[in-house]
């Protein structure tokens, strides 16, 4: 995660070493006014799970009782927004609402499950992100750096459906998080422009419990997260 800040943070420093050079009379194209536009990408979820103790106070702390499993999936969407331009410089602000289609699972590691019958399950759903944005112009390319709130209704959980013990802690439930990422966009014409970007979404935390047939309460920790590298069309009015 660090690195990941740490890249966006040396992109803005060379968006600004690009743009320092660049005089308010060398624009020819300006960046001020709301757009809206639709975008689709490729998104790349993760749900890291980690077993939370059970309702007979077992401790369960000599085992790795973790479950993370990556998934694919397509995400179409739409966005709108305002850039103000001062200059090179443009900030922003911008709404996302999109749907991340991903439908996968894992088994659990052995060291938990030696029957390995126990799985970490996922599916997916709405998303959106509410950021700031700020952005270097060279004339009609925008360079911009982005980040926010993120938020997410999946369905995760974990379940073991072999008897004799059975358990099904599956749940849709609503993620709430941040987001950073970046892009570049370019006008087409004086109204139509087209960008590509990448963000990275962490939708926070949230534990599911279920009664298993022994009639023990295992509860699951989930911090589910997204990459997403995605392409969009505007229209600026």
């Amino acid at each position: 995660m660090t690195s990941i800040v740490l890249t966006l943070l040396t992109a803005l420093g060379l968006l600004i070493g690009i743009g320092l050079p660049i005089s308010a009379g060398a624009q020819s194209y300006n960046w001020t006014g709301f757009y809206a536009g639709a975008q689709a990408g490729f998104a790349k979820p993760k749900d890291f799970v980690k077993y939370g103790g059970s309702s007979t106070g077992a401790p369960f702390d000599s085992l790795d009782q973790t479950i993370s499993h990556r998934e694919n999936g397509f995400a179409p969407g739409g966005q709108a927004g305002y850039n103000h331009q001062f200059g090179w410089i443009v900030p922003g602000l911008e709404a996302d609402l999109g749907y991340m289609g991903f439908n996968g699972g894992r088994l659990s590691p052995p060291q938990f499950d030696p029957q390995q019958q126990t799985h970490a399950v996922s599916s997916g759903g709405l998303f959106g992100t509410v950021t700031g944005r700020l952005g270097i112009a060279v004339d009609r390319v925008l360079l911009y750096v982005k980040g926010g709130f993120a938020y997410a209704n999946f369905r995760l959980g974990v379940t073991d459906s072999v008897p004799p013990l059975t358990t099904d802690a599956t749940e849709r439930l609503t993620y709430t998080g941040w987001t950073i990422g970046g892009g570049v966009e370019f006008a087409l014409t004086q109204n139509w422009l087209i960008k590509t970007e990448y963000q990275f979404m962490d939708f926070g935390r949230k534990s599911i419990s279920a009664v298993a047939s022994d009639g023990i309460t295992d509860t699951w920790k989930h911090d589910p997260s997204a990459h997403l590298i995605k392409l969009g069309l505007n229209y600026k009015f």
